[in-house]
């Protein structure tokens, strides 16, 4: 049943990806470090309540990944940044750069975003291409960034974020998948003119 997750994310998008037994779930991790030569543990508790429920069927993959980007639209910083309609003064003065976009996503480890602007990112000289099958498709990486494909929007959106930014959370009966996506970290949501 976890194939049904794998096929909508690619792992290396988050720190976990947590599947759980009972709702509210309660997940118990040990934080262990060394200091001042001695090893050091703390331990945490987190719980996270499932608050929404699909059921396994032919949609199930749709469902998941549309609720993903609901969550990814609502709970972003929205910053907006001039590239592509500029006015009239900035593009006899000013070229287009992706550089200007770059410069804001080399600071994360993964974006999501449209053909669009993938292909104004290939212009990179660091753009790298990658592959693999999930739903929202890993195309490339810029330096450590992984650029995926949004598979509903062609516009020109980015999503950003860092691998500790949203821990998804399954419970998965034969019948439903009962899930929430913890927004833990910093999510930001550029919109490219």
């Amino acid at each position: 049943m976890e194939n049904i997750v794998y096929k909508i994310f690619d792992t290396r998008m988050f720190s976990d990806i947590l599947f759980v037994e009972d709702n509210p779930a309660v997940v118990k991790s040990t934080y262990t470090w060394k200091k001042d030569g001695e090893l050091v543990k703390t331990e945490f508790e987190s719980i996270y309540k499932l608050d929404k429920s699909v059921e396994i069927n032919d949609f199930c993959i749709y469902n998941l990944t549309h609720i993903f980007f609901v969550n990814l639209n609502f709970k972003s910083n929205v910053k907006e940044i001039k590239y592509f309609n500029r006015n009239i003064i900035q593009r006899i003065f000013k070229r287009q750069n992706i550089e200007d976009i770059l410069t804001q996503v080399k600071r994360y480890d993964w974006v999501i975003t449209s053909d669009e602007i993938i292909k104004e990112f290939e212009k990179s000289p660091d753009f790298e291409i990658l592959d693999n099958k999930t739903e929202i498709k890993l195309v490339g990486k810029i330096n450590n960034t992984l650029i995926y494909r949004n598979p509903f929007d062609n516009i020109s959106k980015i999503y950003l974020g860092n691998k500790d930014s949203i821990i998804p959370v399954f419970k998965i009966n034969a019948e439903s998948i009962e899930y929430t996506y913890h927004i833990d970290g910093e999510l930001n949501k550029l919109i490219v003119s």
